[in-house]
């Protein structure tokens, strides 16, 4: 039985994979493992058995690496990439199925080109906004209530509803400005 290690974007002691083998089990010939390593970073490890052969296949995620700070240092397509189509037929520990439909429609190929993912400044969940269809917000404010401004620019009024987290804090111009394809 041959046994080879893939590490997908960055390079990865293979003595640190081993000793996180020793301590998991793979409870399918197909698992797909999350799992975390500290400081916020993620390391997703793709397990497949065929015959007599053995593959594990890694994908670290770095903390920075989630689309926040721009397209330059966005990984999530290709986390997207990393992630089998066939996801279903794989064993899933400590993934979520959400997670993974999630990732894979929104940084798969067949993603929308006029829906733009944004990353709550508030609480850091992503939600999706198509700008061409997205409605304004509209303030309902008793006469001595100002309206919200936003939490970014801290000028403009609040003008994104971000449907993931409920939260109102951005104006359409930084919105569309902190936003990914």
């Amino acid at each position: 039985m041959s046994l080879e290690i893939v590490c997908e974007n960055w390079t990865i002691p293979e003595e640190y994979i081993e000793s996180v083998m020793k301590v998991k089990t793979f409870p399918s010939d197909k698992t797909l493992y999350q799992i975390y390593a500290g400081m916020g970073c993620q390391l997703f490890i793709k397990y497949v058995r065929e015959n007599n052969d053995s593959i594990i296949y890694t994908f670290f995620m770095h903390s920075d690496a989630w689309g926040q700070y721009g397209e330059e240092t966005n990984e999530l397509p290709k986390l997207a990439a990393f992630i089998p189509d066939d996801y279903k037929n794989y064993f899933l520990v400590a993934l979520d199925e959400t997670l993974l439909f999630y990732i894979k429609n929104r940084f798969g190929n067949n993603v929308s080109a006029n829906i733009k993912v944004i990353k709550c400044p508030i609480c850091r969940e992503i939600s999706n906004i198509n700008f061409t269809t997205h409605k304004p917000v509209r303030h309902h404010l008793s006469d001595d209530k100002q309206e919200p401004i936003c939490c970014v620019c801290e000028s403009n009024p609040v003008g994104i509803y971000l449907p993931e987290c409920g939260h109102t804090v951005l104006c359409k111009n930084c919105a569309e400005r902190i936003s990914q394809s």
